[in-house]
């Protein structure tokens, strides 16, 4: 199996997210990449024949985008968005990209510093809708992802940066 790893996880604490059942020929751990409730992590991409792949993929399908010319990549809240253009080599990492910077942070180890953190100063820079209560931004907060210039430094082969923009609003999990 070729394993390409674009998520700055140790190889060994990738090959624990594997289930041992698949049978892939290549997969891909893109910059969000991160064990959740599915046995396969978001943030994977897979080239397998196994005809019961599927199970593989319970939850958190279509977490991560197909990259054939551009796209965007937002870092958080408070940070920028790139604009991206698919490179030659994005056809290495079955033209895939992930959706976002990536987690630093497990939903779990974010809601300590979520205590401390001044969502209302957050609400003066961002637009987020008087509905979504501080409780339900504990887990998305700027500190729970990777800044988006560590991960372009992680894709770099793969995508060329045309552009940035920044973030004017939040509108919760749809």
């Amino acid at each position: 199996m070729n394993l390409v790893n674009l998520s700055a996880e140790p190889p060994g604490v990738l090959h624990s997210w594997i289930p041992h059942s698949l049978k892939a020929e290549q997969i891909v751990f893109l910059p969000d990449a991160c064990p959740g409730k599915s046995p396969l992590p978001t943030g994977t991409a897979v080239m397998t024949k196994q005809s019961d792949w599927r199970r593989f993929a319970i939850s958190d399908c279509g977490c991560g985008m197909r990259l054939l010319k551009s796209s965007v990549i937002p870092s958080h809240m408070t940070g920028d968005v790139a604009v991206v253009r698919a490179t030659q080599r994005v056809s290495d990492i079955l033209f895939s990209m992930s959706h976002g910077t990536g987690r630093k942070l497990s939903r779990g180890d974010c809601k300590p510093l979520a205590e401390a953190f001044d969502f209302k100063t957050l609400r003066r820079y961002v637009l987020i809708p008087e509905g979504i209560e501080d409780a339900s931004l504990r887990t998305e907060g700027p500190y729970a992802y990777r800044d988006l210039d560590d991960c372009l430094s992680l894709i770099g082969d793969f995508v060329e940066e045309t552009g940035q923009f920044g973030v004017i609003a939040y509108m919760g999990h749809l």
